[in-house]
């Protein structure tokens, strides 16, 4: 049966415990596993049978999480780590080694982007930057291993166009990366065209702002038999010299995140919590409901600056509302019901950041009205 993403979010992965019948997934708080027969263990390490070796790299508890996002992106399989700057990295680095290079969206690298490049230029990777399709092209060669964006940029909100980007990117053989954490469920990268899906989990995933961790999805739509892809169909030395893209065919399973799970993270260590993997597990049951909440106040907002005077550059995007005042840090110092944590994503509205004069607010799922007149009292007294 075909399910809706919605209905993905409730179901996938887990109906009951087949031990014990709990609906909700157990917390499996375990590092090792029992392995019946040294003979088992042997074939295990070897990637001849599938279980649980160890839980950096798989854990009962992980897998609900992995299946039921994969299941919600349309995607074939995903890997969960310990946060989205992890899920980041993983994806790059499973794809991209030493003298290779990267393309990245340019307000990507305006935003958060920047201190990543940084650090991939520490690991010998070029950094090249793009902004349309015909730039992405242009900066590509064959050492170029794969694009990389995020589907909106903070603290602009500038929508990325992912699926020129990724058609260009197929016809000449380069997967599209798609950092989606700020858009979850509101836009569907793997059906606009991208390879790879990356979240951060502690904002819009959960909602609550306490559980961090990051998610990696193949949208098993991208072949990576090519040559451009050595990581994965060349020997791996850290791993018995396995070929990620013939060990997955028995199982028909990814060999991105085959790759990343038994490479990367097996090496680099950045393992989510059973815990962290409960919570967001419990978050993506409402993620639906709550993105378009979310989403129908963020309009709500933008409907109430729009004509006010003060208020210029005024743009929106799913729960994030931009826009500039003459004195912003008066504005936000004046908030009262709109926190200023900070944060992104959260349940409750929060202003997140306040420089040069641009505002930029997450809105939360309280009553619409509540969040108005928080805004109306606050821009009203800025006027005195």
């Amino acid at each position: 049966m075909s399910l809706h993403p919605q209905t993905q979010a409730l179901h996938a992965g887990h109906r009951a415990d087949p031990q014990t019948g709990a609906v909700a997934p157990p917390i499996y708080f375990t590092t090792s596993y029992h392995y019946p027969s040294t003979e088992f263990a042997t074939r295990l390490f070897n990637l001849e049978v599938i279980g649980y070796t160890y839980t950096r790299t798989s854990n009962p508890s992980r897998e609900v999480l992995e299946r039921r996002v994969a299941a919600i992106e349309g995607g074939k399989a995903a890997l969960a780590l310990a946060s989205g700057a992890a899920a980041v990295g993983d994806a790059l680095l499973s794809l991209a080694q030493a003298g290779d290079n990267i393309v990245f969206d340019r307000a990507t690298l305006r935003g958060g982007g920047r201190a990543l490049a940084i650090q991939l230029r520490r690991f010998g990777l070029d950094v090249r930057d793009a902004a349309v399709a015909e730039d992405f092209v242009s900066a590509t060669d064959a050492r170029t291993r794969l694009w990389f964006a995020e589907s909106l940029s903070l603290p602009s909100l500038e929508r990325f166009p992912i699926a020129a980007v990724a058609t260009a990117g197929r016809a000449i053989g380069v997967p599209l990366v798609i950092d989606n954490s700020n858009l979850p469920f509101l836009v569907r990268p793997v059906e606009e065209g991208a390879a790879v899906v990356v979240y951060a989990a502690d904002t819009w995933l959960t909602g609550r702002g306490g559980a961090d961790g990051g998610l990696l999805v193949d949208a098993g739509t991208f072949s990576w038999e090519s040559e451009r892809f050595p990581t994965l169909h060349a020997p791996d030395p850290s791993y018995h010299g396995a070929v990620w893209t013939e060990v997955v065919k028995k199982w028909n399973a990814s060999p991105l995140t085959a790759r990343a799970r038994g490479g990367v993270l097996r090496d680099l260590g950045a393992a989510i919590s059973p815990m962290a993997v409960f919570q967001i597990v419990q978050g993506l049951e409402t993620l639906p409901l709550r993105m378009r909440a979310h989403a129908e106040n963020a309009a709500r907002v933008a409907e109430f600056l729009a004509p006010r005077p003060e208020v210029t550059a005024l743009s929106v995007e799913g729960g994030l509302v931009g826009f500039s005042l003459p004195d912003a840090q008066k504005f936000v110092a004046a908030l009262s019901l709109i926190s200023r944590d900070g944060g992104v994503g959260g349940l409750r509205s929060s202003v997140v950041g306040s420089a040069d004069g641009r505002i930029l607010l997450s809105v939360g799922v309280e009553h619409a009205d509540d969040i108005l007149d928080d805004l109306k009292a606050t821009l009203n007294s800025n006027q005195k």
